[in-house]
């Protein structure tokens, strides 16, 4: 890194010598008389009184421009001056970050970008990480510098979060470097300003000729624009996850907007980086699908009458035989409290006494006994001489309750084409890499595309008067915050209407709701989201 000192006057280069700003020994220093932007590189350093528009060449190729400044007496103007006459005249040696208007620079940075495996990414670390990963997996520089404040400094956090997920595609420590910004950088710009010009000359110096790469997307508000400014000259980017998935530029770059493509493509690695971890899936199971597939005529009758009067009053007598059945099994067959069972010791006593435990004959209007008739005719349902009506298995009766729902949703969101699509997916935060005690949540759709999350919620209770509502929607409204990240969206899909109340709090939480009728618009929201 070259310091060049511009003058053709030999008073100023005395001048400078006797205040230290240029070296006196030999070679220190380039002192000419003219310079040409294209003759300096990143990290130079250049003092001198620069035309405005030649200042602004030079900062925009990252080096660092020092004006002399003096208030010089009209009558001496023009005149050779001399170190005293300088100091008399206030002469000082001040730094000035210049920007040209865009288009009007005429060297700006190079259109090329960098060779991936090269080079480093300078990141300001926020909770949501994926503006800051995204950028780093289409361009795999060989570091990455974090620049965190002491709030993502915390356990858990940003740093941590985003450490996981560059060790999870590939990153060695080695290859991560956090570096503490000052409690004061996050509100305070110009304490941002010196932190972000010390970190700027430190990788400079310590990795010369190499290139340099800042993330301004995340960080506070006086953190990013510090280093925006600070880092003048060297690529700055921003990630635009919203807009269909690009890497802008934010510097003089003739490069045009990046496209990032689908880079997160597993529903596994996107909850890992959000700070989650699978620890089973519905859908995973080779059985389960199987039965999804055979019964998905079935699923698309119950969904295709929702809304209606007589859909609702089966879909809640279905929910109520389910439950009554399973209660007068536990009780008959169990001696205790039902909720002391285990998921696998509950399930083992359904599966063993179901098809022996008898609920009333089924009654409905004509205009249902193409959708009953499948019931029985797909094996869900048995009766037997007398007309009395048995749940097939534990599979049977979790799917009459409600599961047809997931599962349609499922296919429906499968037939959109996304990158993975995922049911009944049961989730724990991540504390320190692992997983924590508490226990799972499930999610019951969950759809992945273009580096983006949809989570979705799918219930056929009535929600008149329904105890646990609040429930479902705060749980939408934490995990939907915490698992889907900033771009991602959560639905809550309803076979029955909501009433006011939970609409009001869908609407307040931000949940895009399609309840009933609507709810067959399922395909074309998703569609929508994903840009179809």
């Amino acid at each position: 890194m070259t310091i060049w000192f511009v003058t053709r006057h030999r008073g100023a280069i005395a001048w400078a010598h006797r205040h230290g700003i240029v070296s006196t020994e030999e070679g220190a220093e380039r002192i000419v008389d003219s310079i040409a932007a294209s003759e300096v590189n990143v990290g130079d350093t250049v003092i001198g009184t620069l035309p405005v528009h030649l200042a602004a060449d030079i900062c925009a190729r990252g080096a660092r421009y020092f004006h002399i400044a003096m208030s010089v007496p009209t009558e001496r103007r023009g005149q050779e001056l001399t170190p005293d006459d300088m100091d008399a005249f206030g002469a000082s040696c001040r730094e000035f970050i210049v920007f040209g208007a865009p288009g009007t620079s005429s060297e700006g940075a190079p259109a090329s970008l960098p060779a991936s495996g090269t080079g480093a990414h300078v990141c300001l670390v926020s909770d949501q990480q994926m503006a800051n990963l995204l950028p780093i997996l289409k361009r795999r520089p060989a570091r990455v510098e974090l620049v965190c404040t002491p709030e993502m400094q915390q356990d858990g956090r940003g740093v941590d979060r985003l450490a996981r997920s560059l060790g999870n595609y590939g990153y060695s420590v080695e290859q991560v470097t956090p570096h503490a910004a000052p409690r004061e950088c996050a509100a305070d710009f110009h304490a941002a300003r010196l932190f972000a010009r010390q970190l700027r000359e430190k990788l400079l110096q310590t990795h010369p000729g190499e290139p340099l790469t800042l993330n301004a997307t995340g960080g506070t508000k006086a953190l990013s624009s510090a280093f925006l400014m600070e880092f003048q000259g060297l690529e700055i980017l921003y990630t635009d996850t919203q807009g269909g998935g690009f890497i802008r530029h934010m510097d003089g770059s003739a490069a045009g907007p990046e496209p990032l493509g689908s880079l997160v493509t597993s529903i596994d690695d996107y909850l890992h980086c959000q700070g989650y971890r699978i620890t089973r899936c519905t859908s995973d199971d080779k059985r389960w699908r199987e039965n999804a597939d055979a019964r998905r005529g079935v699923s698309e009758q119950l969904a295709a009458g929702s809304g209606t009067n007589i859909m609702n009053n089966f879909i809640g007598e279905l929910n109520r035989r389910a439950q009554q059945t399973e209660d007068k099994l536990l009780r008959t067959h169990f001696q205790g409290n039902p909720r002391s069972l285990s998921t696998e010791r509950r399930n083992a006593l359904l599966e063993q006494h179901l098809p022996f435990t008898p609920s009333p004959a089924l009654a409905f209007p004509a205009a249902l006994a193409p959708l009953i008739a499948s019931l029985f005719d797909t094996g869900l349902l048995r009766r037997n001489e007398d007309g009395a009506v048995f749940f097939a298995g534990v599979d049977a009766l979790r799917y009459l309750s409600g599961g047809w729902l997931e599962e349609w949703a499922w296919h429906v969101a499968r037939a959109c084409g996304a990158d993975d699509c995922r049911c009944g997916v049961f989730v724990q935060m991540n504390k320190d890499g692992m997983a924590s005690d508490k226990d799972d949540n499930e999610l019951d759709l969950v759809v992945l595309h273009n580096n983006r999350l949809l989570i979705a919620e799918c219930k056929t209770i009535n929600w008149w008067g329904a105890s646990g509502k609040q429930d479902i929607l705060n749980k939408l409204d934490a995990l939907g915050n915490h698992a889907r990240g900033l771009f991602g969206r959560t639905l809550l899909v309803s076979a029955r209407p909501l009433d006011d109340d939970a609409r009001r709090r869908a609407s307040n939480y931000g949940v895009k709701v399609l309840e009933a009728v609507r709810m067959n618009g399922l395909k074309r929201e998703i569609l929508d989201w994903m840009g179809h």
